[in-house]
């Protein structure tokens, strides 16, 4: 069993772990969560249109490794690459904005920090 200082070293490193070094490094992680909702819809249609992905290179007029490195999250989905996947399996991407639960615990330090939240929160 462990102890309770052994719990807390334990929680202090995961947290340093999962904590992002910078606005930049936590920008990024954003981005490629972003690209994999992508690839999970653009996965859907493949597998609904029964297209493999020798077969999306082909269409799409770029290279098996492009593919691939799109697949592995070594290259982001851009928009003219959205752009032809509608034209392919004539579609429509939309965007659908939303603010997750974690954004308006952000937002309150941002504001109490920055003594505009009264302001903001009476518009």
């Amino acid at each position: 069993m462990r102890s309770d200082n052994d719990k807390k070293f334990i929680r202090q490193q995961l947290h340093g772990i999962l904590r992002f070094q910078d606005d930049h490094e936590k920008l990024e992680f954003e981005a490629e969560m972003l690209h994999l909702d992508i690839i999970h819809q653009i996965r859907l249609l493949m597998s609904e249109y029964g297209v493999k992905r020798d077969g999306l290179a082909e269409k799409l007029n770029i290279s098996n490794d492009e593919v691939a490195q799109l697949f592995s999250g070594g290259k982001l989905a851009d928009l003219r690459l959205l752009a032809r996947l509608q034209r392919i399996f004539k579609i429509r991407f939309g965007v659908i904005s939303k603010k997750p639960p974690e954004y308006d615990e952000e937002y309150k330090k941002y504001a109490d920090h920055n003594g505009f939240r009264g302001v903001c929160e009476a518009l």
